[in-house]
């Protein structure tokens, strides 16, 4: 396991650091920093500009290869797809436009020999509806853990605060171990906050995030997938995204889960995902879980439909509201070590969902604690999960 402790990094950028392109890369050896900063334009180059070798190799080694087995039919097949059934928004589409100019900007070669021609947007926007369009291909396997109050009441640091952990599994290919990535973005856009990232090269939706305004969105893959209604569909994680990003989605005047949930809600989704939604406020924190796919979106708190004891909420790749719960071992695991004790402390929670949820293919462990300003972010090694100690 490599574990790297984290104090927020929303800082404001000096003038005379800012290079040709609005972004500041720091290779820290085993994993990237990446500071971009202006419109979705500008960002989106920044990130073509700095990593467009890191990206196009993910293209050629991770997308093409695993996700569609190297097949050009089925790839044209599924991004085809793509481009008559999903919508996507004006800024997004700049942010990939960005990316392809800031690629070609630097020099980065976009012939792709599978496909016997230069990659374009088209093929970046479909790469960011990676949730959406296989789940059945890629072995996704998440899970998560928020805790307060009661539980947090007697750690020495958190007294009662919120914190949560979340575990990222996804296929342990050679090049995401190689290439694990926090983006910091530094928004130009009024209506926008800033916030970070926790990724890989190319996907610019919201996997892993975290905003400046103490709020937190963890995707983990849904269990049930019926396709009913295929038309101006959304990338979720371009939804997360938006109740994120945006400092006040729904227009209520006021910054809080409800934007993500009305984020999701607004769109139509082709397949199932959970999202794990935390905020912290000065006196008061908030813990949900929204269960959406092509039926539509609903919203599990603190004691429906789970089993968990205590001031805890969990999360994996079961719905639990949306349908009818099925057993999950590592959902049964939590529980489990619930019942023996309902209190979290930092330490404890991080151990708890090792024990639980740690899967071979673990590729990323995050545990955010709003009050303490500070992130733990461990990623995979050759031969361990990121939760392996």
């Amino acid at each position: 396991m490599r574990k790297l402790i984290l104090i927020f990094l929303f800082f404001i950028l000096s003038i005379s650091l800012l290079p040709a392109v609005n972004g500041i890369l720091t290779d820290m050896g085993d994993r990237y920093l990446l500071h971009v900063w202006g419109t979705h334009y500008e960002r989106g180059e920044a990130l073509g500009y700095l990593m467009g070798d890191q990206i196009k190799d993910l293209f050629d080694n991770y997308f093409f290869t695993t996700v569609v087995g190297s097949n050009a039919y089925v790839y044209n097949t599924y991004r085809q797809y793509h481009q008559e059934h999903f919508v996507t928004e004006d800024r997004y589409l700049q942010e990939i436009q960005g990316i392809v100019a800031g690629m070609q900007l630097a020099g980065t070669n976009l012939y792709h020999a599978g496909l016997d021609r230069d990659l374009d947007e088209i093929d970046f926007l479909f790469i960011n509806s990676i949730a959406d369009l296989s789940n059945a291909q890629i072995s996704l396997a998440c899970s998560s853990l928020s805790s307060w109050g009661n539980a947090t009441v007697n750690d020495p640091q958190l007294q009662g605060k919120l914190q949560i952990t979340r575990l990222l599994d996804w296929h342990r290919s050679p090049v995401l171990i190689s290439n694990p990535l926090l983006v910091v973005h530094h928004p130009s856009e009024a209506d926008e906050m800033k916030w970070i990232s926790f990724t890989y090269p190319s996907l610019i939706g919201a996997l892993s995030a975290i905003s400046q305004e103490q709020a937190a969105a963890f995707l983990n893959v849904g269990n049930s997938h019926p396709n009913i209604d295929d038309e101006e569909l959304s990338a979720v994680l371009l939804n997360v995204r938006n109740g994120i990003e945006r400092r006040d989605y729904n227009n209520d005047s006021v910054y809080s889960n409800q934007d993500l949930w009305d984020a999701l809600s607004d769109s139509n989704h082709l397949t199932g995902s959970i999202i794990h939604s935390v905020q912290e406020w000065p006196d008061s924190s908030r813990a949900l879980i929204f269960e959406t796919n092509n039926t539509g979106t609903v919203s599990r708190a603190h004691g429906e439909n789970s089993g968990i004891a205590g001031d805890n909420l969990a999360a994996t790749n079961h719905f639990r509201k949306l349908i009818d719960p099925v057993y999950c071992s590592r959902y049964a695991g939590i529980i489990d070590s619930l019942n023996q004790s309902s209190e979290v402390s930092i330490a404890r929670q991080w151990d708890l969902m090792a024990g639980a949820c740690g899967v071979q293919y673990n590729m990323m462990m995050i545990q955010y604690m709003p009050s303490q300003n500070t992130v733990k972010w461990s990623i995979a090694t050759s031969y361990y999960g990121a939760y392996h100690e």
